[in-house]
């Protein structure tokens, strides 16, 4: 497999979380600093005593041939206070110069789409490989899902473990909390609020989705990116992928038909197995829960008008 972008603090943090599991057999970090790429991948060749046995290595587009799965992290710098969008044009560029050549020399690999605006470049890459929608993926609302879970056990005092449920729409400003789908080791959400005599007033709630939305410009704003929890998370998706374990997960790809809304890319609970999105769910949400998925589907809308206005340039 192979991880464009790889010089970067996210493609740094997904291969290492890869290599740490020991899920590639041969992994090829590629990234316009070359010599950051070798450093990586010899680096990262260090740990072979500590995982099984694998072939690292860095290269040109050339290199990555034959590729199962390609990882793309490559794109403009991250900043604090801006949204996820404000890249789109540098990053439509970026995808434009690499994805074609990425895709001619791996013609069966799955694209997995790291990049923000990931909805918005996860279907850019569709039309740039001219792959089935089934083999181009983006990272989604995953890390969301993964901070709601975390806020919510650490105020209930719970494992993130025992906790299902999603945030769904766009990775970025209009996400949303599905409350409705919210399971506590099974048991609905309010109906555990009900047995354990605890509230969690509509406020908190509103108060909590704000707090996921931003808390990735408080970490830019301390360190300069996020890129540990990411980097994991891409790690979680290869594996299911690679090992067809057909888990359930928020993420990014083609939506058909879901509430009225086609031909745009955000996350939905999606089954992820060697094929890549095996099924793509629209689950039975609230009244307004709809209106939050339908105000996500416009925002993707128009960012996506604007990215094949860049194509066509």
């Amino acid at each position: 497999m192979t991880v464009v972008g790889a010089g970067g603090k996210v493609g740094t943090a997904i291969s290492y979380a890869l290599v740490s599991r020991s899920i590639p057999t041969e992994l090829v970090l590629m990234d316009i600093n070359e010599k950051k790429a070798r450093g990586e991948a010899e680096d990262l060749r260090h740990c072979a005593a500590f995982t099984d046995t694998m072939n690292i290595r860095y290269g040109d587009v050339e290199e990555t041939a034959n590729s199962d799965i390609i990882i793309i992290s490559a794109g403009a710098p991250q900043e604090a206070n801006i949204t996820r969008l404000t890249p789109l044009k540098k990053n439509v560029a970026i995808y434009k110069s690499m994805v074609p050549d990425l895709a001619k020399n791996s013609p069966d690999a799955i694209f997995l789409i790291v990049t923000n605006p990931v909805d918005i470049l996860t279907r850019l890459t569709i039309e740039l490989t001219g792959f089935p929608k089934e083999r181009v993926i983006g990272s989604g609302t995953l890390l969301d899902t993964s901070r709601l879970k975390y806020y919510l056990g650490q105020t209930f005092n719970i494992s993130p473990n025992n906790i299902e449920g999603y945030m769904l729409g766009e990775h970025g400003d209009t996400q949303f909390a599905a409350w409705s789908l919210l399971r506590f080791a099974g048991i609905a959400f309010d109906d555990f609020l009900e047995m354990k005599g605890e509230k969690f007033t509509d406020s908190e709630r509103k108060e909590l989705e704000d707090k996921i939305r931003k808390v990735a410009f408080e970490i830019v704003a301390c360190k300069g990116g996020t890129d540990l929890a990411i980097g994991l998370s891409i790690a979680t998706i290869v594996d299911c992928i690679l090992n067809d374990k057909k888990l359930v997960y928020p993420l990014s790809s083609l939506i058909e038909d879901a509430y009225g809304y086609s031909n745009i890319c955000l996350s939905l609970p999606t089954v992820i197995g060697r094929e890549g999105v095996l099924e793509k769910w629209v689950p039975k949400l609230n009244d307004e829960e709809i209106q939050f998925f339908k105000a996500s589907c416009e925002a993707m809308k128009e960012y996506t008008d604007i990215m094949f206005e860049e194509l066509n340039k």
